[in-house]
């Protein structure tokens, strides 16, 4: 008998790499596919540069521009 909560969840994923320039070093580049969908009202917001953000936008996805 669980107790009925009144708020979604949300799950923040945050990738930080040491001693990396994103625009400099091109070493990593590609797209992460889940399995399954974890839930069917999940959002996703695309933190990228102007080309991700750009795409994102073209695909009706949430975005913010990270400078």
């Amino acid at each position: 008998t669980d107790k009925k909560r009144n708020f979604l969840e949300t799950d923040e994923l945050q990738i930080g790499l040491k001693k990396y320039d994103p625009q400099k070093d091109k070493r990593f580049s590609g797209t992460v596919k889940l399995n399954h969908i974890p839930r069917p009202k999940m959002k996703v917001c695309i933190l990228g540069d102007k080309q991700h953000c750009d795409e994102a936008k073209q695909n009706n996805i949430e975005w913010m521009l990270n400078l």
